[in-house]
Parts: structure tokens; sequence; C-alpha cells
């Protein structure tokens, strides 16, 4: 997490006033409420075994399959587990990659040519290849551990490709990765606006997904997947 900001929300006070204009009396109050508060991120990688166990790297224990020229879609052993208390209202968290920021080895400066001008960035890169071959990378945001992520371009019901910062649109696509505003969590896509579920406080986990078809041998990777908050 790159950025925190503690919310601290105080509304002003506002005078109110009353005159009786036939005698010299004037009385003055005041009127004030006070809905301080602190927002709460807190983020850790536990082992999908059991949720508790804490972990230093998002990896796969099956990529069976993974030479096959179909969709292939598996879970990773690790997922993200935050601690979230009292969300409030101008809080957005952002998850993304910066795959053309990498270290020499998994830098991806190809990008996946998606059509009409358009490229992303986004996967677990292969090594030494410049992102010439990559596994795609989903993830799924829910207050629940028994999730499948498998995205469904119509609607990414099976959860959400990631993006990367140097994807065509990046900004212009904030809907796709932005996990968690005032309005709750990411859940699914609604036009071209993310759909939420209402949430304030309580656990969220981030699943992830690879989708291992059409492999070349070799190691395959990702240095950097940034979960960020921050205050608009």
């Amino acid at each position: 997490m790159k950025k925190f900001f503690s919310l601290v929300l105080v509304l002003g006070c506002v005078v109110l006033f009353s005159q009786i204009a036939s005698a010299a009396i004037k009385g003055t109050y005041t009127a004030q409420v006070d809905v301080s508060g602190s927002f709460s991120f807190v983020p850790s990688l536990v082992a999908t075994s059991n949720y508790t166990t804490a972990v230093g790297t998002i990896t796969w224990s099956d990529y069976s399959g993974a030479f096959a020229s179909a969709d292939n879609w598996k879970n990773a052993s690790a997922a993200i587990k935050i601690a979230v208390t009292n969300q409030k209202a101008g809080v957005t968290v952002q998850l993304y990659q910066d795959n053309a920021n990498n270290a020499t080895g998994y830098k991806n400066t190809i990008g996946y040519d998606l059509g009409g001008g358009s490229k992303s960035y986004a996967g677990l890169i292969r090594q030494n290849s410049s992102g010439a071959q990559r596994f795609v990378l989903g993830m799924k945001v829910s207050t629940t551990t028994n999730v499948t992520v498998a995205p469904v371009p119509e609607n990414q019901t099976g959860g959400f490709y990631l993006k990367d910062k140097s994807d065509t649109g990046f900004v212009a696509d904030a809907a796709y990765y932005t996990i968690l505003s005032d309005q709750g969590y990411l859940t699914y896509m609604n036009g071209t606006a993310g759909g939420f579920e209402p949430f304030t406080s309580g656990t969220l986990y981030i699943h992830f997904g690879a989708n291992f078809r059409d492999a070349f041998a070799g190691n395959y990777a990702t240095q950097t997947i940034t979960l960020e908050s921050f205050n608009e």
C-alpha cells in the first residue's frame, strides 16, 4: 500500500439566531455535530489453505494444462486479506500492476495488442520475453473465501482482468481497478461503470487467478501488484 490517509471529518458550527422585534431581547445559539472517525485499511497476504498463515508471494500450486490452447483459469494459493474499518466517502482503494517498470527480466515492453491501437501490459510475464509471452491475470473481491476467479468479458462476474498502469486508457478505466469506494466493494461491471456492493467495515478478500494456456516453457512473474488507498 503506497499511501494511507486517516480521514477525519468534522461538520462546522452553524449559528442560529432569533429576535423579538418589539423587545430588545436576542438569543444566539450554536448547533454542532461531530462525526469524527478514522478509516483503517490493513492488508495482508495469506495462504488460501487457511487464510491466516502469512506468505510473501502470490504463487500457484496448480498450473496443469498450461500448454493446451484452451482457457484454463487456476486460482492462486495466496490471497490478499483486508481488514476495513469505518469506510468513508472520499476514500478510494485501487489495485493495479506496473509491468512496464519491472526490473530487467520480467519487464513488459511490447504489450499485448487488443486491437484498435489498444495494448495491455498486465499479466504474468515470461522471463526475458519482453512481454511477448504472458499469462493473463484476474482478480475478484469478496467477503467470502470460497471464490473462483475466471473473468467473463461480458460482465466479468467471475472477476476482473488485472490492469497495468501502462495499459491504453488506464486512467479512464478506473472502474475496472477501483476495488473499494464509498459505494462499497467492486463486484461486477454495469455497462462502463463498476458495480459495487455496499460495505463499510469488515474483512475483504482479493483472490487471484491466471489463465494458463498456450504456454512456452519458462518462468513467469510480475514484480509489481500495487494496492493503494487515497482520499479524493
